[in-house]
């Protein structure tokens, strides 16, 4: 009987999870390069993918195209091409050009140590660490692991120059120049070598020497000034819906992912390398600078066919770089052989998911504006997430059901559940194994974040709460039995 009930309700959840997977939402497509054409599509991803706004910036050739779509917060205030947004990642590529104007003016050698500008800067192995260079960080070579400096993520309390002063108790995941390992913490000790080169902070470098000659009123190097200037409300996608999110500000990243921008800004910084790093008649960097910037520095395994240059994901003549912070998306793509590039940028994310629907989205805009075959399309975002919230329930249904025949049988004192210590940690290998499983998942998780759980939460919060859920059903069920058997053998039953 209760075998029945188990395999009729998989039965039914597998259907519905079929059914929906048949007869779910199609991948959308762009069909051409209008403005219509364009609006459509935006308009038909952004309710897709459940994103409250975004803003869309084009650049090709002499022409702009600029447009703001949906909502910037929970009020209903649209959201327009100079309505800004945290840009994560994306911030990288601005460092790297203020680092090449510190270069041209003999202020900065890309090959000198860093300890040259920042003499108090070690990791745990001093020695090894006195022998990274600038142009390493640049090019995410310096040998820093990944997750340098996470634990401190979300302490908004803490600045840059702390960031740099704790890595003091990190190692070094391989010697300088070995190996390629994106680390915030490269573009963070970029951030403070601006600073201690230039004789002011990063923030007042960044807005005097790149954000005011690109004419970009809009971008904002702390979140307080982006508030003032009618910030989007970020959001995370819970289980495919956004929710309106308010994280705490990471100040000390501002160098590697904190700055602010906004589609119409990003439109002049993409023409800077249009024209070989000239605004409106101003040169912001030589052409030279712009050249090494873009240039192919290191290949990189994983995103297959790309390299890294200094800020930059580089692929043949095609420039990249996205950013994802937590509860924003942004994009950038620019080819400087077509004389085109796109700006993406969204008000809601989960990382492991949304983002990886957006990039493609600006991919294709990018593609039909170059003439290059579009994508092909794989399973659409309904369908993804339809899959896997179905999944999770029939998981979730089924770990519920397994708690309640032990607790039915217990309190019913039917013999279902033997109690004999042999018989009773046989019959809990379900739980165990789902125990592994889960975990297994989890550490797939963290490693493709390559971040702490706290940090992995933020930006999947469905799906590590789910996770967390599966791992405790098993250990209550395993509990409970355990309980039984102690239970029965007190009362003389074993």
């Amino acid at each position: 009987m209760k075998k029945g009930i188990v395999f009729i309700l998989a039965l039914l959840l597998a259907a519905c999870s079929a059914g929906y997977y048949l007869l779910g939402p199609q991948p959308i497509t762009l069909k051409g390069s209008t403005a219509a054409d364009t609006d459509s599509y935006v308009s038909a991803k952004m309710q897709e993918l459940g994103i409250p706004g975004m803003a869309l910036g084009i650049v090709n050739g002499g022409n702009t195209y600029l447009k703001g779509y949906g909502r910037a917060d929970s009020a209903g205030k649209p959201v327009t091409p100079s309505t800004p947004f945290m840009l994560g990642s994306t911030t990288k590529s601005i460092t790297a050009a203020a680092v090449m104007q510190l270069a041209e003016q003999g202020k900065i050698n890309l090959d000198e140590r860093v300890t040259a500008y920042l003499p108090d800067f070690r990791f745990k192995d001093a020695q090894s660490s006195a022998l990274i260079t600038v142009r390493q960080l640049l090019n995410q070579t310096s040998g820093i692991a990944g997750q340098a400096g996470h634990s401190d993520y979300w302490n908004d309390k803490s600045t840059s120059r702390d960031f740099v002063f704790a890595l003091a108790n990190e190692s070094l995941l391989s010697a300088p120049g070995k190996r390629f390992e994106y680390a915030e913490a490269n573009y963070v000790i970029l951030g403070e070598i601006i600073a201690a080169v230039s004789g002011q902070s990063y923030e007042s470098y960044i807005r005097e020497h790149l954000f005011n000659p690109l004419a970009m009123a809009h971008s904002y190097t702390n979140r307080a000034d982006a508030e003032q200037g009618s910030l989007s409300a970020g959001h995370i996608t819970w289980f495919g819906l956004p929710v309106q999110t308010k994280l705490p500000y990471p100040r000390q990243y501002v160098s590697a992912s904190s700055l602010f921008s906004c589609a119409e800004d990003l439109t002049h910084y993409i023409r800077m390398y249009l024209q070989d790093g000239s605004y409106n008649g101003n040169a912001v960097l030589s052409a030279e600078s712009i050249k090494s910037i873009v240039n192919p520095a290191v290949t990189l395994e994983h995103p297959a066919g790309y390299s890294y240059g200094m800020g930059w994901f580089v692929k043949e003549n095609l420039i990249m770089h996205d950013g994802r912070p937590t509860n924003y998306y942004s994009i950038l793509l620019i080819s400087r052989e077509k004389g085109a590039g796109v700006v993406l940028l969204a008000n809601a994310n989960n990382r492991l998911i949304t983002a990886e629907y957006l990039m493609p989205m600006a991919y294709e805009l990018m593609n039909v504006q170059t003439g290059e075959p579009t994508l092909p399309q794989g399973m659409s975002f309904g369908r993804m997430y339809a899959t896997i919230n179905i999944l999770f329930l029939w998981v979730g249904v089924l770990l519920v059901f397994r708690i309640i025949l032990t607790f039915t049988s217990w309190r019913k004192k039917v013999s279902g559940i033997p109690t004999r210590a042999g018989v009773v940690i046989k019959g809990l290998w379900p739980d165990i194994l789902s125990l592994a499983l889960v975990g297994l998942l989890f550490g797939y998780l963290l490693n493709a974040y390559g971040v702490p759980l706290q940090v992995a939460y933020l930006g999947q919060p469905d799906i590590v709460c789910s996770l967390f859920v599966f791992l405790l059903l098993p250990v209550i069920n395993i509990v409970c039995r355990v309980m039984l058997m102690l239970n029965s053998h007190r009362k003389g039953s074993i």
